[in-house]
């Protein structure tokens, strides 16, 4: 195939066969499958061949003949007129439906539409009296100074202002990346420090046995024996809602392992299962609407739905319970408490019910990285950053290692006392 070629420059498809071909040595290239890619001359540049990720040769002569056209600069400042002109036809809000729509997981999809609205919301306050020329209307309107102003108004707490603060950061990120905009507007602006205290915790051994009660007390036995198994789920494995709606027996294999793909990570959670819990996913009583392959799961409506159905469940046995605070704790591992001694707080939900694993498993001494894969975490930096200041225990072989070590020079400095006296066979029958 020769190239294509034009006063500006060439460009030549090709077909780099793979070893196992049966065209490799046939001259017509659209009868092959293998990829296709570009030998492309400017004038004033360097030589360059880049894949096209295609077995397309129809594509990869299409794309030649674009990249030919493109060399002159006539035809490259129109399109770059063009493209111009569709980026900044790109509204805020088409931009936060770009975001959302990449988003699969639907307990983070709550959380980023939410923010989202709060974008949409400022942008109609701050319109709100100006001018039509000032009003902000396109993605690309978003400047630092804008989303510096955005930022000094939230009212939430320090770490709940850094976590969002870094969504909006990969939001802008994620648009610089599709080619929205220019530059990211929000890089520039550093989030708040981190707070002392740490805003998610778990229940304690009483309430969750308050939890447990709530539950027996409902008067219908399928419902009440579905919740239960769907609580208990969740507090010996971790599981978000949404994954745990999706269960499926066959997920616990014949040793009472449970294995399944988190969502939000996209990483195999691996659970040895306790005794019970095995007899208890055995056992699911179905509903009449109930998915006979998944037994939370059911029949005629989205898996949203359905999801915030099972919050909705969870959150009315939590208010019949009771239990509708957690005591927060500081870096340290110690129980937070305000400036006026009072026990800092905050209201419990179905999130509760992972960290009381996670800080379960901690308090039990099972090593980080194991809790981690059976959270479906890649690294224990979650566990560092969000569950080991719960678990005092895990300071325990630091304080003896400490305390092993002061005593090791505490004698040795009482040694060289003894040696610089002149009392050597002392110093030595000391060790």
């Amino acid at each position: 195939m020769k190239p294509l070629k034009s006063r500006y420059g060439s460009v030549k498809p090709y077909t780099r066969h793979q070893s196992t071909c049966p065209h490799r040595n046939n001259a017509k290239p659209d009868k092959c499958h293998c990829p296709k890619w570009l030998y492309v001359r400017h004038k004033g540049a360097k030589p360059r061949r880049y894949s096209l990720s295609t077995p397309s040769w129809a594509e990869a002569m299409s794309e030649a003949t674009k990249l030919l056209e493109g060399m002159n600069p006539e035809v490259a400042a129109a399109r770059q007129q063009k493209a111009e002109q569709a980026r900044k036809a790109v509204t805020i809000s088409d931009a936060a439906e770009m975001w959302l729509k990449r988003t699969q997981h639907e307990g983070s999809l709550r959380q980023y539409r939410s923010l989202m609205n709060r974008l949409l919301r400022y942008v109609d306050r701050w319109n709100l009296g100006k001018p039509e020329a000032e009003r902000k209307v396109f993605i690309d309107q978003l400047d630092a100074r804008f989303c510096a102003e955005w930022y000094g108004s939230w009212k939430w707490s320090n770490s709940t202002m850094r976590q969002r603060w870094v969504l909006i950061r990969s939001f802008f990120a994620y648009l610089k990346e599709q080619g929205v905009i220019r530059e990211n507007p929000a890089a520039s602006i550093k989030p708040v420090a981190k707070s002392r205290i740490y805003l998610h915790g778990p229940y304690t051994d009483a309430q969750y046995t308050d939890i447990l009660n709530a539950v027996r007390a409902l008067e219908d036995s399928v419902y009440r024996t579905r919740l239960r198994t769907f609580i208990e789920l969740l507090r010996h494995t971790g599981m978000d809602v949404g994954d745990a709606v999706v269960f499926r027996p066959e997920m616990v294999d014949a040793d009472g392992v449970l294995r399944y793909i988190r969502t939000k990570t996209g990483i195999q959670a691996v659970i040895p299962l306790p005794p019970h819990m095995v007899e208890l996913l055995r056992e699911i009583p179905l509903a009449s609407t109930s998915v006979r392959a998944m037994p939370f799961r059911s029949a005629g409506i989205p898996l949203a739905s359905d999801t915030h159905n099972w919050w909705l469940r969870i959150k009315r046995v939590l208010k019949a319970s009771g239990v509708t605070k957690v005591q927060l704790v500081e870096k340290s591992g110690v129980l937070a408490y305000d400036r006026n001694g009072n026990p800092m707080m905050k209201s419990t939900n179905v999130k509760a019910f992972r960290h009381t694993f996670a800080v379960g498993c901690l308090t039990a001494g099972i090593p980080k990285e194991n809790v981690a894969r059976m959270l479906g975490h890649q690294t224990t930096a979650m566990l560092d950053a969000h569950y080991a200041p719960w678990v005092e225990g895990l300071d325990d072989a630091h304080i003896r290692k400490v305390r092993e070590f002061m005593g090791q020079a505490g004698k040795l400095k009482k040694g060289l006392k003894l040696v610089a006296k002149g009392g050597v066979e002392v110093a030595a029958a000391s060790h």
